[in-house]
């Protein structure tokens, strides 16, 4: 017995079967005359004499045999790799029929991790007859075997000589016996660490059979086996399923790494309210009535066109929308579609793959994808390209993107708010814009005013800029003449509220005292009051262009394809009219925007 006390094996087990066996008085011979050990174990316990018989050389040495079985099954399930642990079930259990002369073995086991149902993995049937055969079985143990579910989850082994062992109350399973042709069964429950983990079935179907108590606890012992292979079944399971929860809380993680970084634009690309302007500033009837509109469409989630000329205040007006709406809660991203090329306007609305185009050297993730659950502002819409516009007609519709360089479609929940001093209805007769995009932008549109209709704001924007700069540059300004504040609301103030903030700003560099002093708007070069010469028009007309386009001169987008003129001609009049690009920021506040 030495060669089979390896380490981990059940040698006590192994050892208290072979002393039931070899109590045994020697099997009669078989019908044919040989010594089958498969017949002799299926006869009775009172055919079997007492302790006093000896049994015959051939039938110890069979009985040996199985326990070497047994052993090298055991051997194997704790060296395989738990890949070909199922391939090795069937092998083990087909070896034990054809040993124990039975005709079929079915494995019942869990569902899943956690489950209390048993469905069949495995059935080796070793009889001839194709009725032997059960087929595919969609039904679980317990659903077809009520009352044997109920024993093996007592832990309990049944051994049914006929169907008619069964009890009155168990007509579902003698039913389901007939209908799988088993004559005679054994059911053993398959334990692993205290809890039943499947079911372990033999089945006679030529004739039935008894089933004495040393075949019982062999077939038990062989159910432990079988056991153990099942055990690391189910933790292999069950590590899998912990490295795919490992694995999805990843993407999760990435998902909102990506969300952040998003989220994390620079300072200078997002415009945020000031702390002196928590509010528009301003009370006349033309901008109260934008108010109103503000507040009727804020509560509700649809697209809103903003229209208004250049430095009017159209992204205040949408940041006032978003602070209004139930998307509140997250930061409102903005982009400025004619402040980049198409090709990066694209990539910035929709996020890239690395290698999407030349010089895509890492992903990115874009607006929309950031903004999931928020809102994006696209500013200067009506400079998108075709391409580009066909795309955000998609996401407006089904809310469905894909980034530059990927098939993976992203959906998002985005609330689109636009802006632009275009006409998109000239624009669309005109071919330039799509007509299907204008009819979706311009559910809700709100028209932003020009300063030089609201001149009844301007002192309360002049005394906001004021205060504002006394922060900035530490001096203490209090008092702003009557006829600076005429003056000013006597210009039609091309560049509306970002040009009037540029005027306080100068203005206060050069106040020296607790009063404001203003340049000499009549006598500058950068704003006349009452332009005559043609010189003066021609200056203010090239300086309201560039100042529409960001002051971007070459390109399709750019000043001089507006004016019709080559770029090289329109920076020689630059020049010759001393029109130079302003030093100071646009937009450095909310009122400018």
């Amino acid at each position: 017995m030495n060669a089979y006390s390896d380490p981990g094996l059940n040698v006590p087990l192994m050892n208290e079967l072979l002393a039931l066996t070899s109590t045994r008085k020697a099997p009669e011979a078989a019908p044919d005359g040989g010594h089958d050990i498969g017949w002799r174990i299926g006869i009775d316990d009172d055919v079997c004499t007492d302790q006093a018989g000896a049994r015959s050389f051939l039938a110890a040495s069979r009985e040996c045999e199985f326990d070497r079985l047994a052993f090298d099954m055991l051997a194997r399930f704790a060296n395989l790799p738990v890949r070909e642990v199922e391939k090795e079930l069937e092998r083990g259990l087909r070896q034990v029929c054809e040993f124990m002369q039975l005709d079929r073995a079915c494995l019942w086991r869990k569902a899943g991790v956690g489950s209390g149902s048993f469905v069949l993995t495995q059935c080796c049937t070793v009889t001839p007859r194709t009725a032997a055969e059960p087929g595919p079985c969609s039904k679980a143990f317990e659903d077809l075997f009520p009352w044997l579910a109920a024993q093996v989850a007592a832990g309990r082994t049944v051994a049914l000589g006929s169907q008619q062992d069964l009890p009155l109350a168990a007509a579902p399973d003698r039913e389901s016996l007939a209908q799988w042709s088993a004559k005679s069964s054994a059911i053993i429950p398959l334990l692993v660490a205290g809890d039943v983990s499947g079911v372990l079935s033999f089945d006679m179907i030529e004739q039935s059979r008894p089933w004495p108590a040393f075949l019982v606890q062999r077939l038990e012992f062989t159910a432990e086996v079988v056991a153990i292979g099942v055990a690391r079944l189910i933790q292999d399971e069950k590590v899998r399923e912990a490295e795919q929860a490992l694995q999805k809380f990843s993407v999760e993680i990435k998902v909102l790494k990506d969300r952040l970084d998003g989220e994390k634009v620079p300072l200078q690309t997002e415009t945020r309210l000031s702390q002196t302007h928590k509010e528009i500033v301003g009370r006349g009837s033309a901008i109260v009535e934008v108010l109103r509109q503000v507040e009727q469409v804020a509560p509700v989630d649809c697209t809103v066109l903003i229209t208004g000329e250049t430095g009017s205040g159209k992204e205040l007006i949408a940041r006032a929308i978003h602070r209004l709406s139930s998307r509140k809660d997250r930061l409102m991203l903005s982009v400025n579609c004619a402040a980049m090329p198409a090709t990066l306007v694209e990539s910035e609305l929709f996020g890239r793959e690395r290698g999407a185009f030349t010089g895509a050297l890492t992903s990115q993730v874009g607006r929309f994808e950031a903004a999931d659950g928020s809102t994006v502002f696209l500013d200067e819409i009506g400079e998108l390209s075709p391409e580009t516009q066909a795309k955000l007609l998609r996401v407006l519709q089904e809310g469905e993107f894909e980034r530059l360089g990927s098939p993976k479609t992203h959906k998002v929940n985005v609330r689109v708010i636009v802006a632009t001093n275009k006409d998109l209805e000239k624009e669309v007769q005109q071919g330039r814009f799509r007509r299907d995009l204008y009819y979706r932008l311009s559910v809700f549109p709100i028209h932003v005013p020009p300063l030089r209709e609201r001149v009844e704001d301007i002192p309360s924007l002049v005394s906001a800029f004021v205060a504002e700069f006394s922060s900035r540059m530490s001096k203490k300004v209090s008092q702003i003449p009557q006829k600076s504040l005429e003056l000013l609301q006597q210009h039609p103030w091309p560049g509306n509220i970002r040009e009037l903030r540029n005027i306080i700003e100068r203005g206060m560099i050069l106040s020296n005292s607790g009063t404001l002093v203003l340049p000499n708007l009549g006598e500058s070069s950068t704003l006349p009051l009452n332009p005559t010469s043609l010189e003066d028009v021609e200056r203010e007309h090239i300086r309201k262009i560039l100042g529409e386009t960001g002051w971007r001169v070459k390109g399709p987008y750019g000043a001089a394809k507006r004016l019709q003129v080559n770029p090289s001609t329109l920076y020689s009049r630059m020049a010759k009219l001393g029109i130079r690009r302003p030093s100071f920021q646009d937009g450095m506040t909310n009122e400018g925007r």
